[in-house]
C-alpha cells in the first residue's frame, strides 16, 4: 500500500474513558519531549550506567490490543510520516531492526482536552490549599528552590547524566531535589508543551515514589492561559541572594572600578555566543569503547569552588545565559551535565548597565538592588593620561555637539558612538597624529576638528545633508579663530556651483531645503550682525521663523552679488532678491578647496613641501593653494596659467619620487581644479597606514564593490606582513577567536592506534 493511500487513525474524543489495561495501552505523547524516543525506544544509560537501547512503547504491543496516542502532535510532519509507514508496512524500525506489529493492533488518536493542563496544573501546584499551606509552600521556595526556566527544563528533564567518575546514568536530580524538600520554582515563561513534560515528569515522580512533588510559579506572566493564573510577578526566591550587583552608565566605571578592587577578580566577559559549558566543565570523550567521558574544570569553577573573587561582564548580552546561571545567583546548586554543582564558598560580582533590562525576574530583582558604580571623569582621566591641560581639551564643544546631533531624525543616518573613555582616547590621539602631520607646536582647532570628524561623525557619511550639519557644526563650535562681524564670508566656488546646478529650480523653497549643503560652501556661520541671527545648531530648524526671510534675503544677495550684470539679473529674479541690494555686499573670499586637496593628495605621493619657519603643514598648503588659483583666475590664457602655477609650486615642493617630475601635470589639475584618482588613492593608503600605528586592527566597512578588498590587499603590501580577512553576514566571532578546537586524550589516541 501506498504512503501516501494510507487514512490517517481514527480520533477519539478527548472526554472518553481510556485506561492502561491488557486490551488498551494508552500513551501521552504530550507528556514526553521525544516522541521517537517514547514509541520507537533509543539509546539510553541502565543502573548500572551502561549505554543501551531502551525499549519504545510500540515494541510491547500484543495481539487485539488498541493503542491510543494522546496529545501527539499532528503537525510535526516527521511524526505524521512515520505513524503513515508503519500502518502501511505494518511494522516500526527499533534499534536498526525491523519488529512487525502484532495482529488486530487498532490505533487511535485523541486530542487534549481544553482543561488537560489546568487540570494536571491543578492537580500538583497545591492551588486549591489553604492559604496558610501556600504560605508554607512560598517559604519553602525560598530556603530551597529548584529554579527551572525556559532555558534549563530541558537539562532537568533529560533521561542521561554525567557522573563524577565520567560514567553516563540516569538523570535523577529533579528527583534526589524533591526527596531533600526542594519546591519547583518556574520563574520564566514556559510553552505549553514544556509546561506538559515538566508536569509529566512531577506525575511520574508522584506515582512511582509516593512523594508529593511542591510547585510554585514565580513568574506568571505571559504563561499559558490554559494554567488559569494570575498574571503577577512574586519574587519570594531572591531573599539568599549570594551574587553582589554593582550598576554603571559608562562602561569607563567598570574599567576603574575593577582598578580599584584590592584582590584582582578573575573576569568572565560574557558575549552573545558565550555558551554554558564553556563556563562549567569541557565534557570530551576520553573512550569510545566503555563509554567514559572526562570533564575538564574552567578556571570559574576553581575560582567559585575556593571563594576567590569573580566578576560577570556583558551578561546582559546573553538572555540564555542569565537563565541557566539563576540558581547559582541566589546560592542553590547549579545543574551541569544533569549533576548538582554547589559553590557556598562563591564570590560573584555582577556588572550591568543601568539601560539594560532582563528577562530574568530573579535577575531584575537582583540589579534593582544593586550599588551603584562611582562616577568617573572622562575628561579629567584622559587629560592626565596624555598630560594635556584639561581646558584645552574641546570639552564644552563636543557636548554640545552631542546635543546638536539629536536635533537629527533617527531614521536618517546611526547614532553617534557613546561618549567613553575609549573614545574619547581615540579621539585625543587622533587630534595628537593630525597635530604631528600638520608640524604644529600646539593642538590647534582644525586638529580636533579633524579628529572628530574621523573618529565621531565619520558614520554620517551615509546622508550628505547630515554630514553637511555636522561639518559646519563642528566648525562653528571649534573656529579657528573667534567670530568677528567684520570677518569677511568666505565661499567654495566649485561647491557652491555644485549645489546650484543640481536644483530642478532654483528659487527659495530650494535654497530652505539646502541649508546645510550650502553652510559649507558659504560660511554661513558669519551670519551674525544685523536682524539675522545666523544659523542655530538645530538640523530641522536651523533659523528661527522671526528671522527666516531676512536670513534668506542676505543668503540670495550673497549668491547674487558676485555674478556678471546679466546674470544677476536673471538669478535675482528667481531668488526675489533686488539686484541692486545685491551689489552692496562686498565680495566673497574665495576658500580654495578642491586646490588644498589637491595638494594634499601630491604630498601623499611623493612630493615634499618646503616649510616656512613658524608655520604649519596646513597653513602652508592653504597659502600654496591661495596662490595658485590667484594666478589661474588672473592669467589670461590657460599656458600662461599652468606656467605660473608651474613656477609657484617650484618655490614650494620637492620632488622625492622614482618616476619623472610630474610638474606640469600636477600645475594642470590645479588650474583645472580637477582631481587626481591615483594620487587620491595613495593618500588614503597614506592615512590607513598612520592609524595602524594606534592600532593593529583596522575595520573597513562599505557596500559591495566599494573597494573594500582592494585597498586591503594595497595595503597589506605597503605595510610588509599583515593579514587580510573577509568577514560577512555569516560570520560569528568564532571566525576571528578560534576559541575552542577538538581535544586528542592519551587513553582515546591509543584505542585508535590499536585498532590499526
Amino acid at each position: 500500500m501506498d504512503i501516501d493511500e494510507v487514512q490517517l487513525l481514527a480520533e477519539l474524543p478527548s472526554a472518553e474513558s481510556a485506561m492502561d489495561d491488557e486490551n488498551t495501552l494508552l500513551i501521552n505523547c504530550h507528556l514526553h519531549s521525544s516522541w521517537r524516543q517514547l514509541l520507537l525506544g533509543g539509546p539510553g544509560v541502565d543502573q548500572q550506567g551502561r549505554i543501551r537501547h531502551i525499549p519504545g512503547k510500540l515494541e510491547s504491543l500484543k495481539a487485539g490490543q488498541r493503542v491510543i496516542l494522546k496529545g501527539a502532535n499532528w503537525q510535526d510532519l516527521a511524526f505524521e510520516q512515520t505513524v503513515r509507514q508503519m500502518l502501511a508496512q505494518q511494522c516500526v524500525e527499533s534499534n536498526g531492526k525491523i519488529c512487525p506489529l502484532p495482529d488486530d493492533v487498532q490505533f487511535y488518536k485523541m486530542p487534549l482536552g481544553n482543561e488537560e493542563l489546568h487540570t494536571l496544573f491543578q492537580s500538583l501546584s497545591h492551588s486549591d490549599n489553604e492559604e496558610g499551606d501556600q504560605e508554607l509552600d512560598k517559604a519553602q521556595a525560598s530556603a530551597n528552590p529548584i529554579i527551572i526556566n525556559q532555558s534549563n527544563v530541558r537539562e532537568w528533564l533529560s533521561p542521561i547524566a554525567i557522573a563524577p567518575e565520567g560514567y553516563a546514568i540516569p538523570n535523577t536530580s529533579l528527583l534526589e531535589q524533591i526527596r531533600a524538600g526542594g519546591v519547583v520554582a518556574v520563574t520564566s515563561t514556559l510553552t505549553e508543551a514544556h509546561w506538559f513534560h515538566l508536569l509529566g515528569s512531577l506525575q511520574t515522580i508522584r506515582e512511582t515514589t509516593g512523594l508529593e512533588p511542591r510547585l510554585q510559579v514565580t513568574d506568571s506572566r505571559q504563561q499559558p492561559k490554559a494554567l488559569g493564573l494570575t498574571e503577577n510577578n512574586e519574587q519570594p526566591i531572591t531573599d539568599h541572594a549570594t551574587f553582589n550587583t554593582v550598576t554603571y552608565q559608562q562602561h569607563t566605571q567598570t574599567s576603574h572600578w575593577l582598578n580599584n578592587q584590592q584582590e584582582a577578580p578573575l573576569v568572565i566577559q560574557v558575549s552573545e555566543q558565550t555558551g554554558f559549558s564553556q563556563l562549567f566543565d569541557n565534557i570530551h570523550i576520553t573512550s569510545e569503547q566503555q563509554a567514559h567521558f572526562g570533564r575538564q574544570p574552567s578556571k570559574l569553577q576553581e575560582a567559585l569552588s575556593a571563594g576567590e573573587p569573580i566578576v560577570f561582564r556583558g551578561l546582559e548580552h546573553n538572555p540564555r545565559l542569565q537563565q541557566l546561571l539563576e540558581p547559582l545567583f541566589i546560592g542553590q546548586p547549579l545543574l551541569v551535565n544533569g549533576q548538582l554543582q554547589a559553590y557556598p564558598q562563591a564570590c560573584v560580582t555582577l556588572l550591568w548597565p543601568e539601560s539594560a533590562k532582563s528577562p530574568s525576574p530573579v535577575l531584575h530583582s537582583l540589579v534593582a538592588e544593586g550599588e551603584p558604580c562611582p562616577e568617573v571623569d572622562l575628561w579629567a582621566v584622559n587629560a592626565d593620561r596624555h598630560e594635556i591641560p584639561r581646558a584645552e581639551l574641546p570639552e564644552q564643544a563636543l557636548n554640545k555637539l552631542y546635543q546638536a546631533f539629536k536635533t537629527v531624525p533617527a531614521d536618517l543616518c546611526n547614532p553617534l558612538p557613546e561618549l567613553n573613555e575609549g573614545l574619547l582616547n581615540n579621539l585625543i590621539m587622533a587630534a595628537r597624529r593630525a597635530q604631528q602631520v600638520d608640524q604644529s607646536s600646539s593642538l590647534l582647532p582644525r586638529h580636533w576638528r579633524r579628529a572628530i570628524n574621523s573618529v565621531i561623525t565619520h558614520g554620517t557619511r551615509q546622508n550628505p545633508p547630515v554630514r553637511d550639519f555636522m561639518k559646519v557644526a563642528c566648525r562653528s563650535l571649534l573656529p579657528d579663530r573667534t567670530p568677528d562681524k567684520d570677518q569677511p564670508i568666505s565661499v567654495d566656488p566649485d561647491q557652491l556651483t555644485a549645489i546650484i546646478d543640481s536644483a530642478p529650480q532654483l528659487n527659495r523653497a530650494f535654497l530652505e531645503q539646502n541649508l546645510w549643503p550650502l553652510a559649507r560652501a558659504i560660511d554661513l556661520t558669519a551670519f551674525k550682525n544685523g536682524k539675522s541671527k545666523g544659523l542655530l545648531l538645530s538640523y530641522e530648524e536651523p533659523v528661527s521663523v522671526w528671522h527666516k526671510e531676512n536670513f534668506l534675503d542676505k543668503l540670495c544677495a550673497l549668491i547674487v552679488a558676485p555674478l556678471p550684470d546679466e546674470l544677476r539679473q536673471a538669478m535675482a529674479y528667481q531668488l526675489k532678491v533686488d539686484p541692486e541690494v545685491a551689489k552692496r555686499y562686498p565680495p566673497l573670499t574665495i576658500r580654495p578647496s578642491r586646490q588644498i586637496k589637491r595638494l594634499q593628495d601630491a604630498l601623499a605621493s611623493g612630493w615634499q613641501l618646503r616649510l616656512p619657519p613658524e608655520q604649519t603643514r596646513s597653513d602652508a598648503i592653504e597659502a600654496l593653494a591661495t596662490d595658485c588659483l590667484d594666478k589661474a583666475i588672473t592669467a589670461n590664457s590657460e599656458a600662461e596659467g599652468i606656467e605660473r602655477i608651474e613656477h609657484r609650486l617650484a618655490e614650494s615642493l620637492i620632488w622625492a619620487g622614482s618616476t619623472d617630475n610630474p610638474l606640469s601635470a600636477l600645475a594642470g589639475d590645479l588650474y583645472h581644479s580637477e582631481i587626481s584618482q591615483k594620487d587620491r588613492e595613495s593618500r588614503r593608503l597614506s592615512r590607513l597606514h598612520d592609524r595602524l600605528t594606534d592600532s593593529p586592527v583596522i575595520f573597513l566597512q562599505g557596500e559591495t564593490g566599494t573597494g573594500k578588498s582592494y585597498f586591503s590587499a594595497k595595503m597589506a603590501k605597503a605595510s610588509g606582513q599583515a593579514s587580510v580577512i573577509s568577514l560577512g553576514p555569516s560570520d560569528s566571532e568564532q571566525t576571528l577567536m578560534k576559541r575552542w578546537q577538538w581535544q586528542q586524550y592519551l587513553m582515546a589516541t591509543a584505542l585508535l592506534q590499536n585498532r590499526h
